[in-house]
């Protein structure tokens, strides 16, 4: 995983491991990583590491006793959907996971905070 990639992905463990999450920093810590992915980074490789990521996160229940609802969603989706964006972009976008559908549900979420 390249450095900038790894640097963001650890920012937004840290700031899923807050309790109780602070949704404004959890939001643009996920808008960061996200647009990491919508531009130059946005390989296949990379976005099959942050899916895998919000897996394990998921599956760890990093963040899943205290996540509001609608960062749980854009999770799960990320999690459920993202490894697509590259390879399968029509599967992922059936699930609002590619990376220009998230950057516009983040900040949407932005938006009404």
């Amino acid at each position: 995983m390249e450095l900038e990639l790894r640097v963001l992905v650890v920012s937004l463990a840290d700031s899923l491991r807050r309790d109780p999450v602070e949704r404004k920093a959890l939001a643009k810590t996920m808008m960061e990583v996200v647009l990491f992915l919508k531009g130059a980074g946005g390989t296949d490789e990379h976005c099959r590491n942050v899916a895998l990521y919000f897996i394990i996160a998921k599956n760890a229940g990093l963040g899943r006793t205290h996540l509001p609802a609608d960062l749980g969603a854009i999770m799960d989706d990320i999690a459920g959907a993202m490894h697509d964006a590259v390879s399968a972009p029509q599967s992922a976008a059936n699930f609002q996971a590619t990376p220009a559908q998230l950057v516009t549900r983040l900040q949407s979420l932005l938006a009404d905070s």
